[in-house]
C-alpha cells in the first residue's frame, strides 16, 4: 500500500537524507527515492503487490513500481522491476534509497500520483 500524509500530500525528494543500500529498504509500499543505474537519483519508487504468479507453486509477486508519474527504466516490464522481465532479462534494480519527504499534491514539482497506485493504495484498483 502507498501511504499518504493526511493531507493528501505525495513523497518528494529528501536532499538531506544519507543513501542507504537498496537491501535495507522499507517493503511495505512505503515511498522512497532511489538511485537506479543509468536512470538517475530522482525515482520515486515504492515496493508492491503486482498479482498473482501463476506458477503451480502458486504465491504473490512483488516489485519495485513508481509511486509518481515518472518513466520506468525501459527493462522494466509493465512500470515494475522484475527479476526476470518479459524479454527474458534481469531488469535493472534500484542500487540505494532515501527516505522520502512530503510536500502538498499541487507542488508541481512532485510530479502526479500514478493513478492506478493511488487507486490501489484506496481500495480502488
Amino acid at each position: 500500500m502507498v501511504h499518504y500524509a493526511e493531507d493528501g500530500s505525495v513523497p518528494v525528494i529528501a536532499d538531506d537524507a544519507e543513501w542507504m543500500t537498496i537491501d535495507t529498504a522499507p517493503r511495505d509500499g512505503t515511498a522512497i527515492q532511489a538511485r537506479i543505474p543509468g536512470h538517475g537519483d530522482d525515482n520515486m519508487i515504492g515496493f508492491h503487490y503486482i498479482g498473482d504468479c501463476g506458477s503451480e507453486e502458486g504465491g504473490a509477486a512483488y516489485g519495485w513500481t513508481f509511486v509518481t508519474d515518472q518513466e520506468p527504466p525501459d527493462d522494466w516490464t509493465d512500470g515494475y522491476c522484475w527479476a526476470v522481465n518479459e524479454a527474458g532479462n534481469q531488469s535493472t534494480l534500484p542500487t540505494h534509497w532515501k527516505p522520502a519527504n512530503r510536500i502538498p499534491t499541487g507542488y508541481e514539482a512532485a510530479g502526479e500520483v500514478s493513478p492506478n497506485l493511488k487507486a490501489k493504495a484506496q481500495g480502488e484498483g
